[in-house]
């Protein structure tokens, strides 16, 4: 008798062997390895947009972010990014203050692309901004210099 249950015992656990490689199981084992999947690209798209200089929060980095459905990695970020945007990144110094510098000379560059060289008024055009504005004593002190210069031969 003693060889008839062992062969019951090996009959049951093939039949558990059975079910954890039944097609339930592999559903279970499918899902848990997308979703490590999923997890680990969604690391490396991290890794990738910050070496590319790019914040998904915000602006370009976030449309792209929208978009981008490719490999997971800078390269490929970045050649999606010149593509479709005409992106290429923008090289950082090594030094702690060349990119201090590079920071405020792109805002002085951008308040120098709105500003525009400022004219002396002549006295007409003095004249017209004292009317309009309602600066009458200005305007009179125009008029009356007008009239001493007119007088004087």
């Amino acid at each position: 008798m003693t060889d008839a249950e062992t062969t019951e015992t090996t009959e049951t656990s093939s039949d558990e062997t059975a079910e954890v490689d039944g097609p339930k199981q592999l559903r279970e084992a499918l899902k848990r390895t997308q979703a490590e999947n999923a997890k680990l690209t969604e690391a490396l798209m991290t890794r990738s947009y910050s070496e590319a200089g790019l914040d998904t929060s915000t602006g370009l980095g976030k449309a792209i972010a929208k978009e981008y459905k490719g490999e997971p990695t800078t390269e490929a970020l970045l050649a999606f990014a010149k593509d479709e945007y005409g992106y290429e990144p923008q090289a950082v110094p090594d030094n702690p203050k060349a990119q201090v510098i590079y920071n405020e000379q792109t805002k002085l560059d951008s308040v120098q692309a709105v500003s525009g060289s400022t004219v002396p008024l002549n006295e007409s055009d003095a004249l017209k901004q004292a009317e309009q504005s309602g600066d009458f004593k200005t305007a009179g002190a125009i008029k009356a210099a007008r009239l001493r210069a007119m007088k004087k031969p």
